[in-house]
Formats: C-alpha cells, sequence, structure tokens
C-alpha cells in the first residue's frame, strides 16, 4: 500500500464520551471488588460458623466420653464403701474394673490430645492389629454392673475358637463399641437382650 492511498484520520475524539466509559469501566470495577470482598467475608462466616458448631459437637462428645469411665469409677468405689463386708473376690474385681477404667479415662484424655493436634497431621492415629473379640469383651465386663441393674443380657457371637483382628486405633475402637453397648443399655428397655 502506498501511504497516499491511507485516509488521513480527520475525526476529532469524543472525549465526553471516553471520560465517560472511564467512569462507568471504574465504577464497575468498585461494584465487582465491593461483591467479592462481601462474598468473600460470608464465606468466612459461613466456614467460622461450620468450626463453631463442629468444636460445640466435639465438646459434647468428650463430655459424653468422659462420663462413663468416671461414672463407673464411681459406682465400684461407692460399692466397696457402701458395703464393708462385701466378700474379697467381689472388692477384686470392682478395684480392677476401676482401675481399667481408669486406664480408659487415660486413654481418653491422651485421644484428647490427639484431637487437639488434628489440624497439623492427617496420619497421627494409631494404626495396629488390634484383637477386637478382647476388646468387646473389655467393654461387656466394664458395662456388666449396668446390664444387671437392668435385667438385661449381653450375647457377644464370633468364628468359635478364633479372635476377630483389625487394623485401627484400640481406644477409639474402644470408645466405638463402648458407645454402642451403652446405648443399647439405656434404650432398649429392661430385661431385653442385646446381641
Amino acid at each position: 500500500y502506498e501511504q497516499n492511498m491511507l485516509p488521513p484520520l480527520e475525526d476529532e475524539f469524543d472525549w465526553p464520551l471516553i471520560w465517560f466509559s472511564l467512569l462507568v469501566m471504574t465504577l464497575l470495577v468498585v461494584v465487582l471488588y465491593g461483591y467479592a470482598k462481601r462474598m468473600d467475608q460470608r464465606i468466612n462466616n459461613e466456614q467460622a460458623e461450620k468450626e463453631l458448631e463442629v468444636r460445640r459437637q466435639l465438646t459434647q462428645n468428650i463430655s459424653h466420653e468422659l462420663k462413663t469411665p468416671v461414672a463407673s469409677i464411681l459406682g465400684y468405689m461407692d460399692t466397696i464403701l457402701e458395703n464393708p463386708d462385701i466378700a474379697e473376690e467381689m472388692r477384686t474385681q470392682f478395684i480392677t474394673r476401676s482401675r481399667v477404667q481408669a486406664q480408659r479415662l487415660t486413654s481418653l484424655l491422651q485421644d484428647l490430645s490427639l484431637l487437639n493436634r488434628l489440624d497439623y497431621a492427617s496420619d497421627i492415629f494409631k494404626k495396629e492389629p488390634v484383637n477386637l473379640s478382647k476388646t468387646i469383651t473389655e467393654v461387656i465386663e466394664a458395662t456388666s454392673c449396668s446390664l444387671q441393674q437392668k435385667g438385661m443380657e449381653l450375647h457377644f457371637e464370633q468364628p468359635e475358637g478364633k479372635d476377630i483382628f483389625i487394623l485401627g486405633d484400640p481406644s477409639l475402637l474402644y470408645s466405638i463399641f463402648h458407645n454402642l453397648i451403652d446405648n443399647a443399655i439405656k434404650y432398649a428397655g429392661e430385661g431385653t437382650c442385646i446381641s
């Protein structure tokens, strides 16, 4: 193309239209920025509410978990104190069960410490072979007084002569089965059989 073939640019700029367009774009940027900031604040508030609800639920669960061994220990100790002539075998059994529950309480407190560190690590749960048969038997022994008081029976069925082993956290598995049996005792009704 030759330079003389291009028409010269003779139109003048429409400065008011340019300034108006810049003003509209600036207002649009300000509005979008404000909207994005409000959405960000709303998301943060929803996350904070969810975290608060999780903490509230966790506190309730911890409270429930701690009450059970404390109640068992107090029950066994009260029985011993209120019955000074209790048979030595029964006294030893109650003291042994109290010790098991005290160990359970210690384990729960360790679990609580572990839960406080959950934000910092995802693989801190102990995973080891757990004799589930032994764990359930321990839970049954720990809840035997409650079962007797309500005239209830508990049948634990497993393959004959074989213990059940799984990979998991012994303390947390104990909590699961203790909660299941404890809830069954509370809600199944007196004189019933838990299997």
